[in-house]
């Protein structure tokens, strides 16, 4: 695995199942990495978050290893790059599709709101793939738009548990403070946050002493906290993993939950929505298809900001009607 909080949570759930932990060795990428020369050779490699496995630091595993199994598990088999993973992989099984896991209660059932806050025009992207720093600071202006922030969130996910994501530290210092002063109880974390400070504003979330937990570029992946029930997005990407990754990370499933995503960078008009089908394959994309999406056209509800396929007459979620648009046809009669 690739941080703490997974490492964490695959043990637990090893044990849990009743594995025999002499069997396992459970690590991050950085640690396998130092102690190659010290661990037995394995005869399965399981890989977490599998679509980061052509960095560096993983193919030295690999290598070292190259007679043991190995199996890589990830919901995005896809890099921003649009390298294809098949250097490292011989073979890709598609598990089911988004809907029919929430269909058949594998993941939570969600509304998807995207009242868009900032200038994506601003938007420009970066030599790694994705947009600048610098771009999305242009693009947003937290300090400008937190209140329409709070009032989103008090409208369609009032005192629910709630995931932020922001593109840099101080956003999320920012949108900390607009919380805490509105009477939520909020923490924030970042990538330098100390390892004892994340693993306590973790544990304070699952108890539910802390309400919201806005985060700087950590949760993205690999974070089960299954009655969390809200993610607000605040950090624009042209990343289809990364997308994929934070907005779903409210939907895991617990009966009678329904997952509340509110989308303030126009993410979904980008890539489609979260169970929009996609095709995966090891073979990569070329650079001007990456983010494509082949799913019908959508639009925002005027007056709640839901996220609706482009052809929707009636707003399901505020029952607000979509007025029709009439046009005069020149028709002439037929000549007899």
């Amino acid at each position: 695995m690739h941080r703490k909080e997974i490492v964490a949570q695959a043990k637990a759930t090893f044990e849990r199942w009743g594995v025999d932990m002499s069997l396992c060795e459970v690590g991050m990428v950085q640690t396998i990495t130092r102690r190659l020369d010290y661990i037995a050779t394995p005869q399965l490699i399981l890989c977490d978050e599998a679509h980061h496995s052509l960095a560096a630091s993983y193919k030295r595993i690999f290598e070292h290893f190259k007679n043991s199994v190995l199996v890589g598990f990830t919901a995005t088999p896809a890099r921003l790059s649009g390298t294809g993973m098949k250097e490292v992989y011989d073979d890709l099984i598609i598990g089911p599709e988004i809907k029919w896991l929430i269909d058949n209660s594998y993941l939570a059932p969600y509304d998807y709101y995207a009242p868009t806050l900032i200038d994506v025009e601003r938007l420009k992207r970066a030599s790694t793939g994705d947009y600048s720093n610098k771009s999305m600071d242009q693009a947003i202006k937290v300090r400008a738009i937190f209140g329409d922030v709070l009032k989103t969130y008090k409208e369609v996910a009032n005192n629910t548990k709630t995931i932020v994501y922001t593109h840099n530290v101080q956003a999320s210092i920012d949108v900390t403070d607009a919380f805490n002063r509105a009477g939520y109880h909020a923490e924030q974390v970042d990538g330098k946050t100390s390892a004892e400070m994340r693993k306590q504003a973790m544990d304070n979330f699952r108890s539910g002493r802390t309400l919201i937990l806005v985060n700087a570029e950590l949760y993205g992946e690999g974070v089960d906290v299954p009655d969390c029930q809200t993610v607000i997005m605040l950090r624009p990407t042209d990343s289809l993993t990364l997308f994929i990754q934070q907005s779903m990370r409210g939907m895991r499933y617990q009966p009678g939950k329904r997952a509340t995503i509110i989308d303030h960078v126009g993410n979904a008009y980008r890539f489609g929505l979260p169970d929009t089908p996609r095709e995966w394959s090891l073979e990569g994309q070329p650079k001007k298809e990456r983010g494509k999406s082949d799913a019908p056209a959508i639009r925002t509800c005027p007056k709640c900001y839901a996220v609706l396929p482009a052809n929707t007459h009636i707003c399901p979620l505020c029952g607000f009607e979509q007025p029709v648009e009439s046009r005069e046809l020149d028709v002439k009669p037929k000549q007899s």
